[in-house]
């Protein structure tokens, strides 16, 4: 979906087929019975575009200011990202560095 890797396919047919059909196990229901397929492919272009886009992007090594300048705000940032980072690596998804 955003060039990273999915347990089950990170496309958007994969992604759509997720979401309707649901995951072995129950650990996705099926929504077949509750979104319209025009509804399921509106929230995976929304979860790509407004969600898992800017997450990733945020993960990846941020351009700006040098070293020596940052504020607490953006030590916290790096916090932040690098936890991201590891989060996205547990859950088997690949991002940039």
């Amino acid at each position: 979906m955003v060039s990273q890797k999915w347990i089950y396919g990170g496309d958007e047919a994969s992604l759509i087929a997720s979401i309707r059909e649901g995951r072995a196990g129950g650990d996705m229901p099926a929504f077949k019975g509750v979104l319209t397929d025009t509804e399921i492919r509106t929230l995976v272009l929304t979860l790509r575009d407004r969600v898992i886009a800017p997450v990733l992007a945020g993960v990846r090594k941020p351009v700006g200011r040098p070293r020596n300048t940052y504020t607490r705000i953006d030590r916290d940032y790096d916090t932040l990202r690098y936890d991201m980072r590891a989060l996205f690596t547990d859950l088997g998804i690949a991002t940039a560095s």
